[in-house]
């Protein structure tokens, strides 16, 4: 078939988000030194737990989606909706012990995306090329901690037959995030420090390649399964935190999914 096509679909999105740790005394007492010049004295601090509690939100977005078909030839566009979440004093409560600047923001948003995609059929045999790009820099939060706005390039193969299918992909976007310099203050008032150590320890979005393998099987005309398995390698990288001390971290990431389709 070939012709033009247009869908829209309504999201309603939930979220959960509970930040939780561990201030070692040691740290503490850096940072008062840090902020006082006055080095603490022993006993001064104890471990402190903090942690404001799991918040919740609920919040409405939107997809919209544009395919051209003809001849075996597809042309797509898609453009996400930026979804802004709040989750009440989630945020302020974890950064307040790490800046000297009182941290107001609550909301952390799902990101706008906008995507383009090419795919060609021919017989059993499907390539796709996909481009799609994440607007990081202008979603609630993560504009505080400074992400960059990702490029992500996909590309994907499946082989399929009347009773089953097998998919392969990989796609590449580079990290969102780099360290800043301990001498930098941004317009929310954080300092270097204190984005490297949120989004080092708190959202280490630090892989950059992902491979992806799948499958489906249709058992008779209502019921089919799919399975799908993804693999980011590890990725280790290593910043300066809020008091001037090395934070090293590593991020792997591995996930399979198993779904059993009925057609009422």
């Amino acid at each position: 078939t070939s012709g033009f096509s247009i869908g829209i679909t309504p999201l309603l999105q939930y979220g959960s988000l509970d930040i939780d740790y561990v201030m070692p005394s040691e740290m503490q007492g850096a940072m008062y030194y840090q902020q006082t010049g006055t080095p603490p004295t022993p006993g001064m601090f104890h471990p402190e737990g903090i942690g404001h509690g799991s918040q919740q939100d609920l919040k409405f977005g939107y997809n919209v989606g544009l395919a051209y078909e003809i001849d075996g030839l597809t042309l797509g566009a898609i453009y996400k909706s930026q979804i802004d979440m709040k989750y009440d004093g989630v945020l302020q409560k974890t950064m307040s012990p790490m800046s000297a600047v009182p941290y107001t923001n609550d909301k952390l948003s799902t990101p706008e995306e906008i995507g383009l995609g090419v795919s060609y059929n021919l017989g059993n045999h499907t390539v796709a090329i996909d481009y799609k790009r994440i607007n990081w820099s202008d979603a609630k939060g993560y504009e505080d901690f400074e992400w960059r706005d990702q490029n992500v390039f996909i590309i994907g193969y499946q082989y399929a037959t009347d009773k089953w299918a097998l998919r392969a992909g990989f796609n590449y976007a580079k990290s969102p995030i780099e360290e800043k310099s301990l001498t930098y203050m941004n317009s929310a008032g954080l300092s270097g420090g204190v984005v490297n150590t949120m989004n080092l320890l708190g959202f280490p979005a630090i892989t950059e390649s992902h491979y992806t393998l799948g499958g489906s099987y249709v058992f008779s005309e209502k019921v089919s399964v799919d399975l799908a398995m993804m693999y980011a390698p590890e990725q280790e990288e290593t910043y300066m935190n809020f008091v001037g001390q090395a934070i090293h971290t590593s991020h792997s990431q591995t996930s399979a999914s198993l779904a059993l389709n009925y057609k009422f």
